[in-house]
């Protein structure tokens, strides 16, 4: 017992030191991040977790996860109770964009990409050189190989112009509710607030976070929040809102579903796979009045139980990269 022991700290450590060569970027990113070596062969924290899908999980479900065109597909036959924008064109040549039938307000964004996006709040945000600038750079090459978000590479590249939505909070700024999701359960909320400038979108740096009965947590985003924020009222609609997550992460070990309010109903925003890269650090801030609760690296690593992919597979994967 004791030698099985030591042969799997032997093989496990073995493991450990060949994906950290054949990973060098990503492990230099995580140990500056993090001020540790990442345990890509049995990972404990959920940053370790989030680089372990990247190295070995090939879900086919990822890549329609991440493609903003086929996810509503997925998601108008998984949750049809919620809304999403209407897509107003879609096309590889940013100079075909219609601009003369368009409307007034819209959302130019890449279907491959993550936090891309120009918004179009009137004719002073149309500058068409720009916009195709920038849009033949969102195309240019994959995104997410540097940090080896596999799901990202068999998306089609392509663009999207949908509808802008107004919300609630628009006068004031925007805000998203994300859902982490873990096996189907929503294990923690958070919301993210900005404001509308001149076709971006502005962090106000409020984010907040939640259980799933709406008790909120003392986290803090490191080197953006010096503070918990104020609590927000907990929306009617959020019991059903967590109905709707949970059906769009069922039979997933963990994604993260973004939902936000129009109107009076919910409307999907995305799925996300690799959760902030796992390179996002929050922290517990003591003495906030809050309910106390583990490190948030532990915290939401305990409720992710990963896929058994056998060692071989792994190996396999880890090796020939993606």
């Amino acid at each position: 017992m004791m030698y099985t022991g030591v042969a799997v700290r032997f093989a496990t450590a073995g493991f450990n030191v060949l994906l950290r060569a054949r990973y060098r970027r990503i492990t230099r990113r995580y140990y500056r991040r993090w001020g540790r070596l990442p345990n890509y062969a049995n990972p404990y924290f959920h940053s370790e977790k989030v680089q372990w899908r990247k190295l070995f999980d090939r879900n086919p479900l990822f890549p329609v996860f991440l493609d903003k065109i086929d996810v509503r597909d997925f998601v108008a036959d998984t949750a049809p109770e919620l809304s999403a924008p209407r897509i107003l064109w879609t096309g590889t040549d940013p100079d075909s964009i219609p601009y003369e039938s368009l409307p007034a307000r819209y959302v130019i964004k890449p279907n491959c990409r993550s936090g891309d996006r120009h918004f179009v709040m009137g004719p002073a945000d149309v500058n068409k050189e720009e916009i195709a600038a920038k849009c033949r750079q969102w195309l240019s090459r994959p995104f997410g190989r540097k940090v080896g978000e596999w799901g990202y590479l068999p998306v089609r590249r392509r663009l999207l112009i949908e509808e802008f939505l107004a919300t609630h909070a628009e006068e004031d700024g925007v805000t998203d509710f994300r859902f982490h999701v873990f096996d189907g359960r929503v294990h923690m909320i958070s919301s993210d607030s900005s404001r509308l400038e001149h076709a971006t979108r502005i962090p106000l740096g409020n984010n907040t976070f939640y259980d799933r009965t709406w008790n909120q947590l003392p986290f803090i985003k490191v080197n953006r929040q010096s503070e918990i924020a104020k609590p927000l009222s907990k929306p009617t609609q959020m019991d059903s809102m967590i109905a709707s997550a949970e059906k769009l992460g069922a039979g997933i070990d963990h994604v993260r579903v973004d939902l936000y309010l129009a109107g009076d109903r919910p409307h999907f925003g995305e799925i996300t796979v690799y959760p902030l890269s796992g390179m996002e650090r929050f922290e517990v801030v003591p003495g906030a009045g809050l309910r106390h609760v583990e490190p948030w690296e532990i915290y939401m690593s305990r409720p992710w139980k990963l896929p058994d992919i056998p060692l071989p597979r792994r190996l396999y994967r880890g090796v020939r990269g993606l």
